[in-house]
């Protein structure tokens, strides 16, 4: 059984407003990326269902553009 990454965007939740939005969300983990696409409205936040010793986070803002971690 695979277990999870769960990707949180902000220690206070992003706005997720028509103009002002999380595009996507990916991890980059075992040599192969995941990404979710996201819709106002929605959470920002995502949990892929992965195993891996070492992932980076990657998130693409509408208005400030990528950030990662």
């Amino acid at each position: 059984m695979e277990s999870g990454v769960k990707v949180k965007v902000g220690s206070v939740s992003h706005p997720m407003e028509e103009k002002h939005y999380i595009e996507w969300i990916e991890v980059i983990a075992n040599d192969k990326v995941y990404r979710k696409f996201l819709n106002p409205g929605d959470k920002p936040e995502v949990e892929f269902k992965i195993k891996a010793d070492e992932i980076e986070a990657r998130e693409y803002c509408s208005i400030h553009g990528l950030w990662k971690s």
